[in-house]
């Protein structure tokens, strides 16, 4: 089964959600900013994505530029997806052994045709 990290107001998110439905792939779906992602869930997103945590982070959000772009550490980086969720990069898709992140759409296609 494949979990949706999903934000509402971004299109490409509501794009992989509706190719989700649209080809019947069973899904669940995580509002992250209604439900953020705690330190361990991030620290095994990042195990399966093989990514350190800068990478699935929104550098240009004004919340990360002012209170986190200088950031020492993975550890930090890690706090500050947990404690502000919106910085969090999106669409991603998590299956059992592995993630990515869903930009671009193709990628997200292509993830849903290995599961």
């Amino acid at each position: 089964m494949i979990t949706l990290i999903h934000n509402n107001a971004c299109s490409k998110s509501n794009c992989v959600l509706n190719y989700l439905k649209e080809n019947s792939i069973p899904f669940t779906l995580r509002d992250y900013l209604a439900k953020p992602l705690s330190i361990e869930e991030i620290t095994v997103l990042l195990q399966k994505l093989k990514v350190r945590p800068l990478d699935i982070i929104r550098q240009k959000e004004p919340v990360f530029q002012q209170l986190f772009s200088a950031a020492q550490n993975d550890e930090q980086l890690i706090q500050a997806i947990a404690d502000h969720p919106g910085i969090l990069e999106r669409p991603i898709l998590i299956s059992e052994d592995a993630a990515v992140i869903g930009r671009p759409f193709e990628v997200a296609i292509e993830f849903c045709s290995k599961r």
